[in-house]
């Protein structure tokens, strides 16, 4: 009874994942395409637009030179209008939307890597660009929170991307919800380590308060939450070791220390 009861749960975890993962996938499809089509719209005009406000700017200056009393009339507008700031700022200006059209850019870019769009098979990946792409979608959470990256150069490994970066995912938004609580200024640390021919090695750390004694034991347990009801599913980890270990056969652990923060790792066979 206990052993069907425990397949049962086991088999929810999966129709959980599995529906997270194409509800996650075809929502940020939508998204990236919605947002990558008028971006780059905007992106391909910055250009033009700026080379049609210079070449206007010419054309008053000439104007000034070749006939004093349009100049005078321009002195005149131009004081009026601030054309001399409009001059200077504009330019600052243009580099301004250019750099937030980029950036919109590298969103979309880190969608598309995060979820694997279209690229459910297992497959040969780079695990830190995974963890930047969670670090770009998780940063508008990170204000006054220090960043430490700890890379070494690692080869690439055998997995199901997505899954993999969902895994990511969580983990560092549990380590953000984990700092935000200490009252000393919050830090998270991720680190690469090749261990190859054998495995890689993913740790994220938080100075955060730590995890209680007495729930260390039921962390990775499904429907286990410590946020308060209804803001928190009690899914997170318990995804998390279904596909690290039972999915990928991988290593999943914690250390945690009250009051000095807790440290996952995540170590991904080479092979």
């Amino acid at each position: 009874m206990q052993a069907t009861l425990e397949e049962l749960k086991n088999t929810q975890i999966q129709l959980i994942q599995s529906e997270k993962l194409s509800s996650l996938g075809q929502m940020v499809a939508g998204i990236a395409h919605e947002i990558n089509n008028p971006n780059n719209f905007i992106y391909a005009n910055i250009s033009h637009a700026r080379n049609y406000v210079q070449n206007l700017l010419e054309v008053l200056n000439k104007c000034r030179e070749f006939s004093p009393e349009v100049g005078e009339f321009l002195n005149q507008m131009g004081e009026e209008v601030e054309l001399d700031f409009i001059q200077e700022d504009f330019p600052l200006l243009i580099d301004s939307m250019e750099q937030g059209s980029v950036r919109i850019r590298s969103i979309v870019d880190s969608l598309k890597d995060f979820s694997h769009l279209n690229e459910s098979e297992w497959k040969s990946v780079d695990l830190t660009e995974g963890l930047e792409s969670s670090l770009t979608l998780l940063e508008h959470r990170m204000t006054q929170i220090k960043i430490n990256k700890n890379y070494q150069t690692i080869p690439k490994v055998n997995c199901f991307p997505s899954q993999i970066n969902q895994v990511f995912f969580q983990v560092l938004s549990n380590a953000i919800d984990a700092v935000k609580s200490n009252p000393k200024e919050g830090e998270v640390t991720l680190t690469t380590e090749d261990h190859s021919p054998d495995f890689i090695r993913i740790t994220i750390q938080d100075n955060g308060l730590g995890i209680p004694d007495e729930i260390k034991s039921r962390i990775f347990d499904p429907f286990f939450t410590t946020k308060p009801v209804g803001q928190g599913t009690g899914m997170g980890l318990a995804i998390c070791y279904q596909v690290i270990v039972k999915a990928h056969g991988d290593k999943l652990e914690f250390k945690t220390q009250q009051e000095n923060g807790t440290e996952f790792m995540i170590e991904i066979p080479c092979s």
